[in-house]
């Protein structure tokens, strides 16, 4: 069993390096997908999907866009949030993710 969670971990962390381009490891369980690796809009969406195919993760009711701000968002994102309009996002980590892949689905409730 370990050794199936520590495989698909390493494969989490593969996809995480092919959408970013950023190397991330166990110690990094705690990194934010949007804030500290700058996924969101259609790439968040992109990311999720394979995340689900790669490891049969239902997330048929995860509200993604509670998650991640959509494309356009990204450009007025510094001035939106600097003025106070910014709507804050729910945080998502690696750790989310791993417990997804345990779990079979992303329970953030």
């Amino acid at each position: 069993m370990s050794f199936v969670v520590n495989t698909d971990y390493n494969k989490l962390y593969a996809l995480i390096f092919e959408i970013t381009n950023r190397q991330v490891t166990e110690a990094d369980d705690n990194f934010r997908l949007e804030e500290d690796l700058g996924i969101y809009g259609d790439e968040a969406v992109d990311f999720i999907t394979r995340y689900a195919e790669m490891f049969q993760v239902d997330v048929s009711e995860f509200p993604v866009y509670e998650y991640f701000n959509v494309e356009a968002d990204s450009v007025s994102l510094f001035f939106r949030k600097l003025f106070g309009f910014s709507k804050k996002k729910k945080t998502l980590t690696i750790f989310d993710l791993k417990k997804g892949i345990i779990n079979k689905k992303i329970n953030k409730e």
